[in-house]
């Protein structure tokens, strides 16, 4: 790697975290609560110095252009089907994972949906509630993944463009490109820097109540796990769209694990603790071949 990509890379990622850590600071020194209607505002600002970032590395200090370099394109394929149901496999398979740990019940039942969920309704409607879920024919599972699945394609994708455009938009460019040689070696980096920037936040409880660096970690350890599937979409798709489209879809599918396990914390059941990050290794399994079959077409 060249002195000057390796300056760009640097500068880039300093700006990314100096903004967005400085957000994560105030947020803890001013005694925020994620379970405050504002703290989504947080969530949102912490994003977006990672756009700055790139977009400043490579305009103004590059002088190079973004469009085609960070692949801003949208051409429907196959793979854009899969960005959209990838993210639910993980979420169906973390279920399965968690529901094997010790001392965890999964509710794969409406009656024990609502059993679960009895201490969040208001006092007095719990019975109409318990007859509208048990009167379904189908689990309240459907419907929070057809909930993921549009918000995953609309306004979720465009949240999680702020973060693209930095990790699988100008990193992937700067370390090499998408597919072909090198992308043990780009997914490895760039996962590593995405969940060590994400960090923070997770420190400060958010999706982790019980604010730690257990959560910190299990952050880095789930970007890890995340991270191939993503370069590989991006790769495939020829498209950062996708990209947006899993993160969007995964990250409206955040809360399924909270309204249907009971037992542990979130550090081993969530889709960003333990279980989902197994989910994602053993999603990862058939990645060699089919990333071989990038390279043999290059």
């Amino acid at each position: 790697m060249s002195p000057a990509k390796r300056f760009s890379i640097l500068s880039f990622y300093a700006m990314a975290c100096a903004g967005s850590w400085s957000i994560a600071g105030v947020f803890w020194a001013l005694g925020g609560n994620w379970s405050q209607p504002s703290a989504r505002a947080v969530g949102v600002l912490y994003l977006l110095p990672v756009a700055l970032a790139a977009l400043i590395v490579q305009g103004p200090l590059l002088k190079e252009s973004f469009i085609v370099p960070f692949a801003l394109s949208f051409r429907p394929t196959r793979w854009f089907v899969a960005a959209f149901f990838l993210p639910v496999a993980a979420t169906l398979l973390a279920l399965w994972i968690a529901d094997a740990f010790p001392g965890v019940e999964v509710a794969w039942r409406n009656a024990d949906f609502v059993e679960f969920n009895r201490g969040r309704v208001v006092q007095g409607e719990f019975e109409a509630f318990r007859r509208s879920v048990e009167g379904q024919r189908t689990h309240p599972l459907l419907g929070f993944i057809l909930r993921g699945l549009l918000a995953g394609g609309s306004i979720n994708a465009l949240l999680m463009l702020a973060e693209e455009l930095g990790w699988r938009g100008f990193l992937e460019t700067k370390l090499g490109g998408p597919g072909r040689s090198g992308f043990w070696r780009r997914s490895a980096i760039v996962g590593s820097l995405w969940g060590i920037w994400y960090a923070p936040l997770a420190f400060c409880g958010y999706l982790f109540p019980a604010a730690s660096l257990r959560g910190s970690f299990c952050m880095v350890g789930w970007a890890l796990a995340f991270s191939p599937w993503l370069h590989y979409l991006r790769s495939r798709a020829e498209s950062l769209f996708a990209v947006c489209i899993a993160r969007g879809t995964y990250l409206a599918l955040l809360s399924v694990p909270t309204l249907m396990v009971r037992g542990r914390d979130e550090h081993t059941t969530s889709l960003v603790g333990l279980a989902g990050i197994l989910a994602w290794l053993v999603l990862s399994l058939p990645l060699p071949w089919l990333v071989h079959r990038i390279r043999d077409r290059a």
